[in-house]
Formats: C-alpha cells, structure tokens, sequence
C-alpha cells in the first residue's frame, strides 16, 4: 500500500473536522471504512499507552464522522424530494440509504397530499394530462427551470458554509467535553483534553463561560 493511501490518525482527525463544519459530504475514499478497520486492528495489536489512548480517541471520531454523514444523507434525501441533489462525494453505501429513504419519504409525501385532495384526485382520474405529452419550448424551459433550481440550492449552500466558516473561532479545550446538542439543534462533542476545535460565537462563549475551553489569539 502507497504511503498516500495509508490511513493516520491526523487524516481521520481531519476527516472529523470537515464533516463537522460543513453541511456537505466531505470526500473520502470509496474503502475508507476498511482502511478504519485495518488501522483500528493495528493500534489494538500494540500493547503500549499511547498506541491504546489513540485507538480510543481514533473509534470516537469515525463514530462521529459515520453519524454526521448520515444526518447528511437523511437531509439529502428529504431536498431530494423537492430538488434534484448531486450524489457528490457519497459513497456506495450511502446512496443504496438516499435513494431508499427519499423514496419512502416521496411515497408518504405523495400518500398524504392525497388525502387532503381527494376532489381534484377524483376530477383526474383516467385523463392524461397536457403536460405529460407536451414537448413544446416552454416544457424544455421548466426542464431547464429545475437545472436553476440545483444551481441555487448549492450557491446558497456555499454561501452558507463560508459564512459559517468565517464566524468561528479557534480554542483549546481545558477539560474533557461530553457530546452535547448545541442551541442549534446540531450535536457537538466530544472533545478531549488539549485538543484544537473551532466553535460558532454562541457555543464557544458557553463553553468559555463554564470554564471547559480558553480562546486562542
């Protein structure tokens, strides 16, 4: 195996950081959760302190890199239903779990818009519909309409991901910091003892308050 594509104990730590900053998927390799498993098995094999507070702190964060990818994928298959979303950076396993999960959201949703229109429901039964046969210049135009759509769903993203990059702060966590849900309905943590993290304003000043993390200049 190259030295490239061997996996670190930084390379995950840097994997953790980009799931936790961004709302989109960050790349990673199509076999990254064997490459886990290999390097997980490896640090066990070592019976040294350092080698066993590694494997510890390394099988915390691809907990929370698995479980922030999946809240992704949740959330990518809810705006599948509206938009059309990019499968960017997915990696197998994970879009088998988007396409299940946005079709059964899209069976539900169509299932009970049914039921608070059964008139015009009853009114279209047997008919075909123009637009379903229209190939004329203004269907080619709502075509394109939804082509827009995407392109807008991921400038506002981006947006959004700069913004939220911009506003945060760097700070070293003074004690250990259990998982918590933020006042933003996005779950933080856990943070060890002397580690690095970068916090929105609101959760970096109530963590400053309680003493648990210090700011850095």
């Amino acid at each position: 195996m190259d030295e490239e594509d061997l996996l670190t104990f930084e390379k995950i730590r840097n994997i953790r950081k980009k799931e936790r900053e961004k709302d989109t998927l960050a790349e990673i390799d199509e076999d990254f959760f064997e490459k886990v498993e290999d390097y997980l098995a490896s640090k066990k094999r070592i019976s040294s302190k350092k080698s066993s507070r590694e494997f510890e702190n390394a099988k915390k964060m691809v907990e929370d890199i698995i479980d922030n990818r999946l809240k992704k994928v949740m959330r990518y298959s809810f705006l599948s239903t509206k938009v059309k979303i990019p499968t960017d950076n997915m990696i197998s396993g994970e879009i088998g779990i988007y396409k299940a999960i946005g079709e059964k959201i899209k069976e539900r949703r169509e299932l009970l818009l049914d039921t608070i229109n059964p008139e015009e429901n009853d009114e279209n039964d047997g008919e075909v519909k123009d637009e379903e046969i229209d190939d004329s210049e203004d269907s080619k135009k709502e075509e394109d309409k939804g082509e827009e759509i995407l392109f807008d769903a991921n400038s506002n993203l981006e947006n959004e991901e700069k913004g939220s990059e911009n506003s945060k702060t760097e700070f070293r966590v003074l004690e250990k910091v259990e998982e918590f849900l933020g006042t933003d309905m996005k779950v933080y943590g856990p943070y060890e003892k002397e580690e690095l993290v970068e916090l929105n304003k609101e959760i970096g000043d109530i963590l400053l308050k309680q003493g648990k993390v210090e700011k850095i200049d």
